[in-house]
Parts: structure tokens; C-alpha cells; sequence
């Protein structure tokens, strides 16, 4: 099983801190990558929505390389309280 951030993940935060909403599907290019000696048995998206504070909020982006930009430094300071989609694709792969 590989999970990778689904195409909305922390979409609301990318937002806030980057200026754009710009969704990035992992999931088809983990699929492929493995697809020489594994085959899908499954995929599927786990999702849930948070309001969460400026606290929360940093601790999120230092999980991320979005947290140490210091051109977003002044909009990551800015942050208060924000609904947060955290999502993740779920692949369930099997050997040949």
C-alpha cells in the first residue's frame, strides 16, 4: 500500500501561502512507476475537511517544503484560522 497526497490535499493552505489553487494528481505517476512489476487492486481517496489556527496552520507547512519559503514568509505570518482539506490517495498495489 503507498499512500501520496491526493490532488486537493492542503489545497486551501496552497492557496493562502502560494496566491494559486493548482491541484496535483500523484496518484497516476505512483501507479505508473510501479506498473512494470505491480498491479493495482485498488484506489481510493481518503478525505476530511478542518478548521484550524494559525498554530496548526505553521505546524502543517513544516511538514511541507511550503513552511521554509522565504518569498511566503510574510503570508504564513499572516495566517489566522483556516478550512483545511488534508486528503490522501490510498494504492493497494500487488507483485506479479
Amino acid at each position: 500500500m503507498v499512500a501520496v497526497p491526493a490532488a486537493d490535499d492542503l489545497i486551501e493552505l496552497r492557496h493562502a501561502v502560494q496566491g494559486e489553487r493548482v491541484e496535483r494528481d500523484r496518484a497516476a505517476d505512483t501507479i505508473a512507476v510501479h506498473a512494470g512489476t505491480f498491479d493495482l487492486v485498488e484506489h481510493f481517496t481518503v478525505r476530511e475537511r478542518h478548521t484550524l489556527t494559525a498554530d496548526s496552520l505553521r505546524d502543517v507547512l513544516r511538514g511541507t517544503y511550503r513552511g521554509e519559503r522565504s518569498s511566503t514568509a510574510g503570508r504564513v505570518q499572516a495566517l489566522d484560522r483556516l478550512d483545511v482539506t488534508l486528503a490522501s490517495d490510498l494504492i493497494l498495489l500487488r507483485r506479479r
